[in-house]
């Protein structure tokens, strides 16, 4: 029998120490992820699609969930998509049961972006004060992410990590448009995006953007 010397012990110990480092991330990573998970915010939204064949009346009602983030000056940014014919909206932070009405207030349909308002005052400041989020520069090649999100099946925040595997110019689902976009290898599902509006976070900018399933 094989028995390994101490030195060779030794270097596996070390070998198991280096991937148990790399696979946990960093204090300060974890720090800011907590800060940050207030600020996430789940929406719900009914949409009444108009009926271009018999303009006098909708399509029936349908419901759908999604995620969005809190940016500068009490405004909620999420995908066009999430809130695109929608005659209601409520919202709802992290940790909290209470649901508040929102309101559209800019749809960018082009760009797949909208931008959402609360005018209840408890919703911004109530158990804590949120802090909006600073969006981020396009990312580099392999440059690790965080999507954080809500996705459809549970009523928790839903975190998954990855890397930027693309960057170039695509067409986007919701207006056909041709723009810049990023595809990452973290899972992102209906919900994420404001029905995927995930935000991703680069572990060494910390800035924001948003996702799309």
């Amino acid at each position: 029998t094989f028995t390994p010397s101490r030195s060779y012990s030794q270097h596996i110990k070390s070998d198991m120490a280096l991937l148990s480092s790399l696979t946990q991330p960093p204090a300060e990573y974890a720090r800011g992820m907590a800060s940050v998970l207030d600020s996430i915010i789940k929406i719900y939204t009914v949409h009444s699609r108009p009926n271009y064949t018999l303009p006098w009346q909708n399509h029936p009602k349908r419901e759908s969930t999604g995620t969005g983030f809190v940016v500068h000056d009490r405004l909620i940014l999420t995908n066009a998509h999430v809130v695109a014919d929608a005659t209601y909206v409520l919202v709802k932070r992290h940790g909290s049961g209470t649901k508040y009405r929102a309101d559209v207030q800019a749809v960018g349909h082009d760009c797949d972006l909208a931008l959402l308002s609360v005018a209840d005052e408890s919703f911004w400041t109530a158990p804590t004060a949120m802090q909006p989020l600073e969006l981020g520069p396009v990312p580099e090649l392999q440059q690790g992410v965080v999507v954080v999100g809500y996705p459809t099946g549970g009523d928790n925040t839903s975190v998954t990590s990855g890397v930027v595997s693309r960057v170039e110019v695509a067409q986007y689902a919701h207006a056909a448009s041709h723009l810049m976009a990023c595809q990452i290898d973290a899972a992102i599902n209906p919900g994420n995006s404001g029905e995927c509006c995930g935000a991703v976070l680069t572990r060494e900018l910390w800035g924001w953007g948003l996702g799309a399933y």
